[in-house]
C-alpha cells in the first residue's frame, strides 16, 4: 500500500492555523517586527505561502492572528 500523497491527508485547518501562529511568535522572538517575512513563517510553520495566505489574507492579519492568540492564552493564564 502506497503512502498518502497530500490530497488525501485528513484536512486540520485549525492545526495549521495554530502551527503558523506558533511559527510567527517564534520568527518574532528570534528575529524582531521588522524581519517578520511571509517566506520565513511559512518556511517555520511547513505551509506554503499560499497555504498561509489562506489562513491569514495578509502579514497585518497574521500579526492580528498572533496578538489575539497572545491575549486569549495571557487571559487563560489569568483565569486560571
Amino acid at each position: 500500500m502506497s503512502p498518502p500523497n497530500a490530497y488525501e491527508r485528513k484536512k486540520d485547518p485549525e492545526g495549521v492555523r495554530a502551527a503558523i501562529i506558533d511559527a510567527a511568535m517564534a520568527v518574532l522572538a528570534d528575529k524582531g517586527m521588522s524581519r517578520l517575512t511571509i517566506d520565513g513563517v511559512a518556511s517555520a510553520a511547513g505551509v506554503t505561502k499560499g497555504g498561509l495566505f489562506h489562513h491569514f489574507p495578509t502579514k497585518d492579519t497574521l500579526i492580528d492572528g498572533v496578538l489575539d492568540s497572545m491575549t486569549a492564552h495571557a487571559a487563560a493564564s489569568v483565569e486560571a
